[in-house]
């Protein structure tokens, strides 16, 4: 418990430095804003599903979802969320299609850029942009745009949107997944705390770490200029750029891999669990 909370306080000390200040943080913003799980869940431990603890009560253990039986300490399995059986069947079916869909390696995570094309205003605009909206247009223009993930998609600007070759949508969305795409490596951390408390700290805290790997390399390829934040640009702009990009991809996609099983076995364990009990009952 004391490891988990100081790992995540190590990791987010820029975000919260900033928030000190009640500044921005381009890069680990978005694992607050885009993923909505409040920093202390995340900093809370939990054993997870179907694990059992010796020892005294801990006071950091939440007395409403624990419970002391003979000096075992565990979740208290009346909680588990029998009513989320569609929300397990439709991960399980997502993990489990993205793990076997086609990859792809020729995004060049422009997925940033698409955000930015001919836009009047950008998102990160406390942050310079690389490049000018002409040049951004033009590489956006030449380079035909195949990004895969529904919610990466959802964030383009209205003109980007026709210019992406596919389209996919929330109800196509495991047509289109795949271990590839640095987003829905990212998204391993959402199906990680979905699921709290039953998955465990140990699974979510690997997850985020993937998530925040995979954050850097998104914006470091992006048309931002984040020299100052420590973030020295990929150039996917140029040949090298690219190169470097689907190194990155690849290595990303490798270390995710064992993760997203590891996320389908215990989302169907616990879909496993729950049947049998309704079956019981």
């Amino acid at each position: 418990m004391q490891a988990h909370r100081q790992r995540i306080e190590d990791l987010t000390k820029p975000w919260r430095k900033a928030k000190e200040r009640s500044a921005k943080h381009p890069v680990i913003d978005f694992l607050f804003r885009y993923f909505s799980f409040p920093y202390k869940r995340l900093i809370s431990w939990t054993p997870g599903f179907g694990v059992s603890l010796e020892g005294e009560f801990h006071k950091d253990l939440s007395d409403h979802r624990f419970e002391q039986k003979g000096g075992i300490i565990k979740l208290k399995e009346e909680l588990i969320p029998k009513h989320r059986i569609k929300a397990l069947d439709w991960t399980i079916s997502l993990l489990e299609k993205t793990m076997s869909n086609t990859t792809c390696f020729n995004c060049y995570g422009l997925h940033e850029w698409a955000m930015v094309y001919k836009a009047q205003e950008v998102r990160h605009n406390n942050n310079p942009l690389r490049l000018s909206q002409d040049e951004i247009s033009a590489i956006i223009e030449e380079k035909q745009l195949v990004c895969t993930h529904y919610d990466a998609l959802r964030f383009y600007t209205p003109e980007a949107v026709p210019l992406n070759k596919h389209q996919p949508t929330r109800e196509t969305q495991e047509v289109y997944e795949q271990s590839a795409c640095l987003h829905a490596n990212m998204d391993l951390y959402k199906w990680s705390y979905k699921m709290y408390p039953w998955i465990s700290s140990d699974l979510m805290l690997r997850c985020f770490e993937l998530a925040m790997d995979c954050r850097r390399i998104d914006m470091k390829a992006s048309p931002y200029d984040l020299k100052h934040l420590g973030y020295e640009p990929i150039y996917i702009e140029t040949a090298e750029g690219r190169e470097i990009y689907v190194k990155e991809q690849l290595r990303l996609k490798q270390a995710g891999e064992p993760l997203r099983q590891e996320l389908f076995d215990v989302y169907k364990g616990l879909k496993s669990y729950i049947t049998s009990r309704h079956l019981e009952s």
